[in-house]
Formats: C-alpha cells, sequence, structure tokens
C-alpha cells in the first residue's frame, strides 16, 4: 500500500496496525519510509530510531538509521554506526554491505570499497543479495574513473541475478562513458524489460524512479548515435515520468532530484 498515489492509504493501514502492534520493528520502519518520502526527515528518523531501539541486532535497520542521519546532514550520528558495522565479523554480509553504502555516501570510497569487497566474499550469499553488493563495487570504481573495473562488477551482478536492473543500467552508463552509444542503448533496453521484476521486489518506487533516470540516459545515448530527434523523445519522456511521480507526491524528495 505504499505506492507513490497511496501514500494516506498506506498511513491508515500503518496507524490500525500500530494500534494492535505498537512495539513492531517493522511497523515502525515502514513508517520510517513512509515519512522519507513525505520529506519529512525528522520524523523518518525519530521512527527509524525506534525501529533500532526495538531491534538493536538488526543490522539492516542500523544502517538505514545511518543513512537517515545523513540526510539529515548528520555525519557525526552516523559514524558511531558505521564503525561497529564495520567491526562486524566478516561473515556478516548485511553489516558489511550497508557500511560500504555508508562510507560510499561519505564519499569514502577506499574504504566502502574495502567493506564491499567483504560483503561479497561472504559465502553462500543469495545470489540477489550478491549482486547488491557487486554492483556495489561497480559504482566505486565507475566514481573512481576505473570504467574497466566498474564493468567487471556490474556484470558480475548481472550474473548473480540478471533481473537486477541498476546493474544492467550500470553497464549502459560505462558504455556511454566509452563512446559506446549502441552497447549503452542494448543495456538500457535490457535494464527497461527488467524493471517490472526488480520492481517487484524493491518496490515500485525504486523502479519507478529508476525508469525515470533509464529515460534521461536513453535521451544521451541517442543524441551520442546522431538521433537527435529520439533525444528529445527520451528526454520529454523522463521529465513526464518525473512530473507523473511529483503529481502523485508533491514532497517526494528522490521525484524532485530526478526532475532536477
Amino acid at each position: 500500500a505504499s505506492g507513490q498515489g497511496n501514500l494516506a492509504e498506506a498511513e491508515n493501514y500503518l496507524d490500525q496496525a500500530m494500534r494492535l502492534r505498537p512495539d513492531d520493528p517493522a511497523l515502525h520502519a515502514a513508517r520510517s519510509n513512509l515519512a522519507y518520502q513525505r520529506c519529512n526527515l525528522d520524523r523518518a528518523v525519530l521512527e527509524m530510531e525506534r525501529t533500532v531501539a526495538l531491534a538493536p541486532d538488526d543490522a539492516a535497520n542500523r544502517g538505514i538509521l545511518a543513512l537517515r542521519y545523513l540526510a539529515q546532514d548528520r555525519p557525526e550520528a552516523a559514524a558511531p554506526i558505521a564503525a561497529a558495522l564495520q567491526a562486524a565479523s566478516d561473515s556478516d554480509f548485511m553489516a558489511h554491505l550497508l557500511a560500504g553504502s555508508l562510507l560510499a555516501s561519505s564519499g569514502d570510497l577506499r574504504n566502502a570499497e574495502a567493506e564491499l569487497r567483504i560483503a561479497a566474499s561472504v559465502a553462500e550469499t543469495a545470489p540477489l543479495l550478491l549482486a547488491l553488493a557487486q554492483a556495489g563495487l561497480g559504482e566505486i570504481y565507475q566514481q573512481q574513473g576505473d570504467l574497466a573495473g566498474a564493468r567487471a562488477g556490474y556484470a558480475a551482478a548481472v550474473a548473480s541475478n540478471a533481473a537486477y536492473a541498476p546493474a544492467l543500467v550500470g553497464l549502459g552508463d560505462v558504455a556511454l562513458e566509452e563512446g559506446q552509444p549502441a552497447a549503452a542503448l542494448a543495456s538500457y533496453d535490457a535494464a527497461n524489460a527488467a524493471l517490472a521484476t526488480y520492481g517487484s521486489v524493491f518496490g515500485g518506487d525504486q523502479a519507478q524512479l529508476l525508469a525515470i533516470y533509464l529515460a534521461s540516459r536513453r535521451s544521451l545515448a541517442l543524441a551520442a548515435a546522431g538521433d537527435d530527434a529520439g533525444s528529445a523523445l527520451a528526454q520529454t519522456a523522463a521529465e513526464a515520468q518525473a512530473r507523473a511521480a511529483l503529481a502523485a507526491n508533491p514532497a517526494w524528495p528522490d521525484a524532485h532530484f530526478a526532475l532536477g
């Protein structure tokens, strides 16, 4: 019930559920996500703090709380959580995955890479989770200008989970940086085909954002290929999708970012 355009319905559902299970950490986490979608960072942090208080051993919740702190421009609050996640056992996939994400968000790419390498090496990790770490490494290498490393990371993620659309987008972005617009368009098309499956796992909101980004990147690739008319149409589509997302939820920060 938490898709865009259904936020009021989702909030009503959560209010009813909270009356029955006021100490359920999952409900507080859902409330945090809903508050974030409404661009209410203070409420999002408060609800995630309650989530962590109720389930202190859950690395995912602690990592999300730290990311909320970073969104509030409170790196001093996020730092001890990142340090604790880094200190976790090398077999704790989620702790090192989230530590890598936190460090990357803070601009510490060297240590982020080290954490994601630990996560990617955890034995018997589910393929979808492994793809998260591998694609994260691809993003870090791309930010560092190592396109070969980025391609390898994204390709490994796709090998782990063929429907992990962000990795397919990453392969397209690398191809575009390398001056290969046809290869970029092929990867973007593959990512677009994977969006439904991706959304069924990670949520319609994330798929919607990725669709907006994909249309924008297709515009750039088409322009690089000399198709100015197609490029203009793709950019118009990206802007229309972003406006539709904002019409459904005017406070959604990610949609504002997508619209620029």
